[in-house]
């Protein structure tokens, strides 16, 4: 993606991204900073192929740590089932919006999403956020 912007208005419809010409993932503050709202508008000519588990697009949240690095603060928890996996491509003209629930804790950061293609990672733009530190540990049970 080309552009990436990060909007803490309360956005109301997709029909306020109409302005928008490049493609982009739009992260917007909902319900006074409790939810998220990714948006992934689509201008290009070429369809952007995502990846899919049991019908989910397959995104998670990373954060910058002291140490000025990106790292998860999600897991995506695999299936054991070759079935679960699929991919939608998203054309010209269509976006897709997703929810989230804002990460809450002590430690001021940035946070970005990313999204998995066929071929490429997709990353929202970096915006203000809080976490709990121990987030940046890896919790392996949850996930294969």
């Amino acid at each position: 993606m080309r552009e990436a912007k990060y909007y803490d208005q309360n956005i109301q419809s997709a029909d306020e991204f109409s302005h928008i010409s490049g493609d982009s993932i739009i992260v917007s503050l909902l319900n006074q900073d409790t939810i998220l709202r990714i948006d992934i508008i689509h201008h290009s000519d070429d369809s952007i192929p995502l990846q899919t588990q049991d019908n989910a697009l397959i995104c998670t949240m990373e954060a910058l740590n002291k140490n000025n690095q990106w790292l998860p603060i999600e897991y995506w928890p695999l299936s054991w089932c070759g079935n679960s996996y699929d991919g939608i491509d998203l054309k010209k003209g269509q976006s897709l919006s997703l929810m989230s629930k804002a990460p809450t804790g002590d430690y001021k950061t940035l946070l970005r999403y990313k999204i998995l293609g066929f071929d490429t990672l997709y990353y929202s733009n970096s915006f203000a956020g809080n976490i709990e530190y121990c987030q940046f540990k890896e919790d392996s049970s949850t996930y294969i």
